[in-house]
């Protein structure tokens, strides 16, 4: 199961892609742009597609490629940080979200 970790921050993206588009239908970044907010809902596509070819650059498993490849690890983790930070800070507070206090966890502060 370790080797695929890879595999499940792809298959991640492509979930959140889904929700945040609609998958064909209104999703949020729909949302956004209706509310005047195109801007932003352009750059989380950005991100988005920052983060996927940063998961496809990382070839071997995660726990593999912390030690062989760490610069690439390390822009991926780097790349779905902006992704969560988009969602969790500036759609969170456009949209007047509030967040689940579990979504603030120690790892938000790297």
């Amino acid at each position: 199961m370790a080797g695929r970790s890879n595999e499940w921050i792809v298959g991640n993206l492509e979930g959140f892609r889904a929700l945040y588009t609609g998958g064909g239908v209104y999703g949020m970044h729909d949302l956004l742009i209706s509310i005047g907010e195109e801007g932003l809902a352009n750059n989380m596509l950005s991100e988005l597609d920052g983060a996927d070819a940063a998961a496809s650059a990382v070839s071997s498993a995660l726990d593999e490629a912390v030690r062989s490849d760490v610069v690439r690890v390390a822009n991926l983790h780097s790349r779905v940080k902006r992704v969560t930070d988009l969602l969790k800070i500036d759609i969170a507070t456009v949209l007047a979200m509030e967040l689940p206090s579990e979504s603030a966890g120690e790892g938000d502060t790297d």
